[in-house]
């Protein structure tokens, strides 16, 4: 679909929307990939988003640890709540 759009509009090739348009579509498969627990295409999804815009990947990647860690944290807090106590 973007290869359509930017044939069809010549003179927005090489700029700053290809760019981020790009940018954006490897970051989403990459998180895609992720979730699914396979970590290879993720991580080449990731590299061919830093080849056009290596502070939105670093900016991505940091979002998606918080995520995965506020995801972790979550869980863990679940566990402890639902721990059966001892009776003594």
């Amino acid at each position: 679909m973007l290869d359509r759009y930017f044939e069809r509009h010549p003179q927005q090739r090489g700029g700053r929307l290809e760019r981020r348009a790009y940018t954006n579509l490897h970051i989403l498969r990459a998180r895609s990939h992720f979730g699914a627990g396979e970590i290879r295409p993720s991580l080449r999804q990731l590299a061919l988003a830093t080849r056009r815009n290596p502070p939105a990947v670093a900016a991505a990647v940091a979002r998606l640890g918080a995520e995965r860690l506020a995801g972790l944290t979550a869980r863990a807090r679940t566990r402890v709540r639902r721990a059966p106590t001892r009776r003594v």
